[in-house]
C-alpha cells in the first residue's frame, strides 16, 4: 500500500505501510540497496513520531537540520514565511491548538442574521419616507384649502358680501333641510317603486317551483308509517319566505297549479334519487282542502285569479304541500332511498306530467246519461284512483246529479295496509261522504285469501251476458251498435291501443288538453275500466303495454278484462279500458 509520510512529504514504497514501518512480506532480499533505503526511510518516520506533534512542527524541525543545499532553500523559504504576519488560522491548525471549530452552519447563520438586520433596516427606512411623503401630502392639501378660502373671502369683499344677515342665513339653512328632506322621501318612494318592478319581473322571469324542465328542491315536512313497508311523505317547496313578492307570487302560482291539475284528471311527478341519478314517476294524494274548493268558485278561471290575489295581498301565505304513498320494496333504487329519508330532508322533483283527461273521456254535464267508472288498484295504485274520482267530484260536485257512479276495488296484501287509522282510508271516507256515495271502494286483503276476480269486475260494470237464440238453441251476441264511428281521440277504443296516454298537448310552454272530435250534439262518452298497479298487476288484468317510437303505448286489452270482452261485447263497445 502506497502513502505520504505527514511530516516529510516522501512517498513511501508499495512495501512500507500507511505508519512508516517495514512490511517484510513485501520486501526483496535480493536488492541490497532497497533495503539501506527503506531503513534509512523508516528511521527518519521514527524520529519525527517521537520528537514532532503536528504537521507544521515537524516541517519546521526539518528546516531547522537542513541535509542539502535543496533543503537549505526550503528551510529559508520557511523561515521567511514564518516571519511574514500571521493570518487567521486553518480550521485543522485552531483544531491542533485547542481551539473552538467554526462549522459552516454557524457560519450561514451569522450571514442569515445580518442579511435579516439589513431588510429589517430597509423596511424601515421605506415607512419613515412614506410617513414623510403622506405628511407632505396633508400639509399641501390644507395649504390649498386655506387658499380657496381666502380666494373666497376676497371675492365676498368684492361683491359686497361680507355682512350678510344672520337671520337669513338660518333660513337658507332651514330650507336646504326641508330640500334634503323631501329628496329623501322621493328617492325612498322611487326606490320602492323600482324594487316591486324588480321582484315582479323576478317573477315573471324565474323558475317555477315545480316545472318539468329541471328538478326542483322539496323539503320533508312530514313521515307516517301506514304499514311495515308503506309510509306517506308530506313536502313543500324550497321558497325562502323573505324571498319577497316574487316568493309569495310563486307559492300562490303553486296553489293555483293543484287546482288546475286536481279539475282534469291524472298526474304524477318525477322523484330523483342522486346517489344513482335514476328518478321514478309517483302520482300525488288528492288534497281535502282543494276538493272541497268545488263550491266556493264558479269557474276556473276565478280561482286562478283569487289565488293570485291571496298570494299578492296575504302576508301569511299559506305554503301547498305534496304527499306521496310509497311502498319500499326490495331491489327499488328510488323507493329504498326514500325510506331512509327524515323530516328535514330534502328531495327533488319534476313535473307535473299529466296523463289521461278523465273529465274529459268520462263525459261532462252534457251527458245523456251518467256514466260509470270503475277502478281496480293494486298498492299504491289507489293514488291514480283517488285522483281520477277527486277530478269527477270537482267537476260535478256542484249537483252531483250526472256525476258517473265511481267504484274504487283496492287491493293490498296485509290487513296493516287498510286500518282506520291509515290517511288513505280517511280520504275514501271522506269522498264518499262529500259524493254521498258516488264514490264507492272495496277493501280485498291478500292475508284474507281474498282477490279481486273477474265476478267483482261483472258486478261493478253491471255488464250483462248475451242472450241466447231460442231458434238456433245457442249463444249469440246481441248485435251492438258499435261507438267507435268516429275517431275522436278521447272516445275511440281502437286510438286508444296506439295512444300513449297524451290527453295534453305542448303549446308554448302550457299542456292544454286535447279537442273532442265527436259529433256536435252526440257526443259518444264511454264508461271508463282504469287498471293501475305494479307492472304485473296491470298485466294480469289489462294485458301489457308496448313500446313504439320512444313513448309507452297502451296496446290492445288483454289478460283477465280480455278474456271478459270475449264474453260480454258491451265491455268492448261501451268501455274504455285505461292502463296507468
Amino acid at each position: 500500500m502506497s502513502g505520504r509520510l505527514v511530516s516529510s512529504g516522501i512517498r513511501l514504497p508499495k512495501h512500507v505501510a500507511g505508519d512508516g514501518r517495514l512490511d517484510p512480506m513485501k520486501i526483496s532480499l535480493s536488492s541490497h540497496a532497497q533495503r539501506q533505503t527503506l531503513q534509512r526511510i523508516y528511521t527518519q518516520r521514527s524520529q519525527h513520531r517521537q520528537f514532532h506533534v503536528s504537521p507544521s512542527q515537524a516541517a519546521k524541525s526539518r528546516f531547522d537540520s537542513p541535509k542539502s543545499e535543496k533543503d537549505e532553500s526550503r528551510f529559508a523559504a520557511a523561515k521567511s514565511k514564518e516571519n511574514a504576519p500571521k493570518s487567521t488560522p486553518e480550521p485543522n491548525a485552531a483544531q491542533d491548538q485547542g481551539e473552538p471549530r467554526v462549522t459552516r452552519k454557524e457560519v450561514k447563520r451569522e450571514r442569515t442574521k445580518i442579511l435579516l438586520e439589513q431588510r429589517e433596516q430597509k423596511v424601515r427606512e421605506l415607512e419613515a419616507q412614506e410617513k414623510e411623503r403622506l405628511e407632505q401630502e396633508k400639509q399641501e392639501a390644507e395649504r390649498a384649502e386655506q387658499e380657496r378660502q381666502e380666494l373666497k373671502r376676497l371675492v365676498k369683499e368684492q361683491l359686497g358680501l361680507e355682512t350678510e344677515n344672520p337671520a337669513k342665513e338660518e333660513k337658507s339653512r332651514s330650507e336646504q333641510s326641508s330640500n334634503v328632506v323631501r329628496n329623501i322621501f322621493f328617492s325612498g318612494v322611487a326606490s320602492a317603486g323600482a324594487l316591486v318592478l324588480w321582484e315582479m319581473w323576478r317573477f315573471a322571469y324565474s323558475t317555477e317551483p315545480l316545472n318539468d324542465q329541471k328538478f326542483s328542491p322539496f323539503e320533508i315536512v312530514d313521515r307516517q308509517q301506514v304499514s311495515p313497508t308503506a309510509f306517506i311523505i308530506t313536502v313543500k317547496p324550497v321558497v325562502s319566505r323573505l324571498g319577497g313578492l316574487a316568493s309569495q307570487w310563486k307559492l300562490a302560482w303553486l296553489e293555483t297549479l293543484q287546482h288546475k291539475l286536481a279539475w282534469e284528471g291524472t298526474w304524477a311527478v318525477e322523484i330523483k334519487q342522486p346517489e344513482l341519478q335514476v328518478a321514478r314517476d309517483y302520482t300525488p294524494l288528492p288534497e281535502l282542502d282543494v276538493l272541497s274548493a268545488t263550491n266556493e268558485y264558479d269557474t276556473r278561471g276565478r280561482i286562478e285569479l283569487f289565488q293570485l290575489l291571496k298570494g299578492l295581498f296575504s302576508p301569511q301565505q299559506s305554503i301547498p304541500t305534496f304527499k306521496f304513498l310509497i311502498r319500499r320494496t326490495e331491489g327499488g333504487e328510488v323507493s329504498s332511498w326514500l325510506s331512509r329519508r327524515k323530516v328535514g330532508d330534502t328531495i327533488e322533483l319534476r313535473g307535473p306530467h299529466q296523463s289521461f283527461n278523465v273529465v274529459a273521456r268520462a263525459g261532462y254535464k252534457e251527458a245523456e246519461e251518467p256514466k260509470r267508472v270503475v277502478f281496480l288498484a293494486g298498492g299504491t295504485g289507489i293514488a291514480p284512483a283517488l285522483q281520477a274520482a277527486g277530478s269527477l267530484f270537482r267537476e260535478h260536485g256542484q249537483t252531483l246529479k250526472k256525476m258517473p257512479q265511481v267504484d274504487i276495488i283496492w287491493a293490498n296484501r296485509s290487513k296493516e295496509d287498510i286500518k282506520t287509522d291509515n290517511p288513505v282510508i280517511k280520504l275514501l271516507e271522506k269522498l264518499k261522504e262529500m259524493s254521498r256515495g258516488k264514490i264507492n271502494y272495496v277493501c280485498v286483503v291478500d292475508e284474507e285469501r281474498r282477490f279481486i276476480t273477474a265476478n267483482d269486475i261483472v258486478a261493478k260494470t253491471q255488464i250483462t251476458p248475451p242472450r241466447k237464440s231460442w231458434f238456433w238453441n245457442s249463444s249469440k251476441a246481441e248485435s251492438t251498435p258499435s261507438k267507435d264511428d268516429v275517431n275522436c281521440y278521447y272516445h275511440s277504443s281502437k286510438h286508444l291501443i296506439t295512444s300513449a296516454g297524451e290527453d295534453y298537448e305542448k303549446v308554448d310552454g302550457e299542456n292544454p288538453r286535447r279537442q273532442c272530435a265527436c259529433p256536435v250534439g252526440r257526443p259518444s262518452f264511454k264508461n271508463l275500466l282504469m287498471v293501475s298497479g305494479p307492472e304485473g298487476f296491470n298485466n294480469h288484468f289489462a294485458g301489457p303495454k308496448y313500446w313504439a317510437d320512444g313513448k309507452e303505448r297502451q296496446g290492445p286489452v288483454g289478460g283477465v278484462i280480455g278474456e271478459l270482452a270475449k264474453k260480454y261485447p258491451s265491455l268492448a263497445s261501451d268501455w274504455l279500458v285505461l292502463k296507468l
